[in-house]
């Protein structure tokens, strides 16, 4: 960690490491748009049946009523889903990728050392092969080390969106999935928790690699 905190940009280093995957680039694969407007359909039609307070017998009052409530969700999950395409190109389109990798102790001082590749360097297509193993990495330090560094920053349009409203939709999520699993009297061991956060834990700094080899 002292080394690592006397580094400066244009700095060149050499460490081994094995790596893992950009949080947010797993995230959204998953975060498809269909599962987006599903999740805020459920949420609407939900929402709306616990704020009816009018009489269940007359037809009529409930049927104008969740005609109402079909044409705003309708609205709101076509927006969802335009919102997160477009998030996902964005994201895609970049021309670099970004490996994490961890130094030092587990139980002590440690840093993360985000490696940003380009994916036109790779010699083979899958450049993911770099999570196979591990690797000693020659490279230059283009960002000195900083704490709780936010993962979005280098994204055009989500670097924009504040760590603490990417924290606070997480622990909503989270909320839901235990109250669904609690509902269907599952196990927690049957659980999907998502590990996703705003920030780089801790001290992080950045390197471009000028080669990765085993």
């Amino acid at each position: 960690m002292s080394e690592a905190e006397d580094l400066k940009v244009g700095d060149f280093v050499e460490f081994e490491t094995e790596f893992v995957p950009d949080q947010m680039a797993v995230f959204l694969d998953v975060l498809t748009p269909e599962l987006v407007s599903a999740i805020v359909r459920h949420q609407v039609k939900k929402q709306a049946l616990e704020a009816f307070d009018g009489d269940w017998s007359d037809h009529e009052a409930r049927e104008g009523y969740f005609e109402k409530t079909r044409m705003r969700v309708q609205t709101q999950t076509e927006l969802a889903e335009a919102i997160t395409s477009a998030v996902r190109t964005d994201f895609r389109s970049e021309g670099t990728k970004e490996f994490f990798g961890r130094l030092g102790s587990p139980d002590g001082e440690a840093v993360t050392v985000i490696t940003m590749c380009d994916r036109s360097f790779f010699t083979v297509e899958d450049s993911d092969r770099i999570l196979d193993g591990r690797f000693t990495v020659l490279g230059k330090v283009t960002a000195e080390i900083d704490m709780d560094r936010p993962t979005l920053e280098r994204n055009k349009l989500l670097s924009s969106i504040p760590p603490e409203s990417i924290d606070k939709l997480m622990g909503k999520m989270k909320k839901q999935l235990d109250a669904g699993i609690a509902d269907a009297k599952m196990t927690g061991a049957m659980a999907f928790e998502p590990k996703f956060s705003a920030r780089v834990e801790g001290a992080s700094l950045k390197v471009v690699p000028i080669a990765i080899y085993v």
